[in-house]
Order: structure tokens, then C-alpha cells, then sequence
């Protein structure tokens, strides 16, 4: 019987070689199993990275996203959103519709656009999705977000034609088409 425990072996007698019974006894330490083989150590490359080099102060505990091209920072705070520049160190705040609540920023793979839920309220009792084309320095509303739903980990794909995002009250997982990313 395949994973079954054999029993244990009795004290039973057995005959010697001369034909009288002598007992046996039980096996007084469990056989171990086979041992393992060994895992081959695997190879370390290394490589000659320069130490990090702080580049600027910003408010602590938020969220920081780079830019695809590693020369913007996009952030939320309590005032907004906002992206830095690395290497001129200028900060630009991204217009919004409502300045009371803003989260789940993301850039566009191409780093041209930026999403974001915009809310009226602490409350996120009326929210949207919307997109600031970061060229162009225009806000755009592409939806409204159900207000039962309370958007948190908003992704978007590689291609920027989607993103998702789950409710955190539910864990239920929302799927939005983009039109022309």
C-alpha cells in the first residue's frame, strides 16, 4: 500500500541454522531514507555596479515610480501629484480636476502619458480614471470609477492598451481597455 507505514517487525522466532527457534527482536532504529544528491552549486556573476547616489530629498512614505527612461519620478502626496526631474532637480505638479485625493499613479510604457485615479474626496466616493498626456500638459477623464469600488494596485501592460486594478474591499480584479494608449 503506497504511502502507507510498513509495520513494525515482531518479536517473532525464527529457526537457526541448527533447527532450534531462537526469538528475534524488533529493529530498534528506523531505516533513513536515501540520501539526497547534492545540488550543484550555481555559477555567481558579478558585475561592477556603481554605488547609489542620492539625488535628491523628497516626502517620505509615498509611493515613487521612474519614468521608462529613468529621468523622471512620478509621486503622490497629500498635495498632488507630481513628477521630478533627476537631473535638473525640478519639481512639476500635474494638474488635477480634484486636488482631494489622488492614488495609484502609473506611467505609460512610453513615458508620455500618466494615469491615475483622481477622486473629489477622502472618501473616494466619486472617482476617475484619467490621463495626463505629459507633452501636451492636458488632463483628460477617460471614466468614473464605480464608487463602490475601492481601487488599489492599478497596473498597466506592457503595451499600455490595458490596465487593471483590484478592489481592495473585495479583492474582486477590474480590467479597463484603453482606447488609442
Amino acid at each position: 500500500m503506497a504511502g502507507c507505514i510498513s509495520p513494525t517487525p515482531s518479536t517473532a522466532s525464527s529457526p537457526d541454522p541448527t533447527g532450534t527457534i531462537v526469538p528475534t527482536q524488533a529493529a530498534a532504529t528506523p531505516t533513513a531514507p536515501p540520501a539526497a544528491s547534492p545540488i550543484p552549486p550555481t555559477p555567481v556573476e558579478t558585475r561592477d555596479v556603481t554605488l547609489p547616489q542620492k539625488i535628491t530629498r523628497l516626502p517620505k512614505d509615498r509611493y515613487y515610480q521612474p519614468s521608462p527612461d529613468s529621468l523622471w519620478l512620478l509621486f503622490v502626496n497629500p498635495d498632488g501629484v507630481f513628477i521630478y526631474q533627476i537631473e535638473t532637480h525640478e519639481t512639476m505638479k500635474i494638474p488635477t480636476r480634484h486636488p482631494h485625493f489622488n492614488s495609484n499613479v502609473n506611467w505609460s510604457p512610453d513615458g508620455q502619458k500618466i494615469y491615475f485615479i483622481d477622486c473629489t474626496d477622502e472618501a473616494e466616493e466619486q472617482c476617475f480614471l484619467v490621463l495626463y498626456d505629459v507633452n501636451r500638459g492636458i488632463l483628460e477623464t477617460l471614466t468614473r470609477v464605480p464608487p463602490e469600488i475601492t481601487t488599489s494596485c492599478m497596473t498597466l501592460s506592457p503595451q499600455g492598451d490595458r490596465l487593471v486594478y483590484y478592489d481592495r474591499q473585495t479583492g474582486d480584479v477590474y480590467l479597463i481597455k484603453i482606447p488609442n494608449p
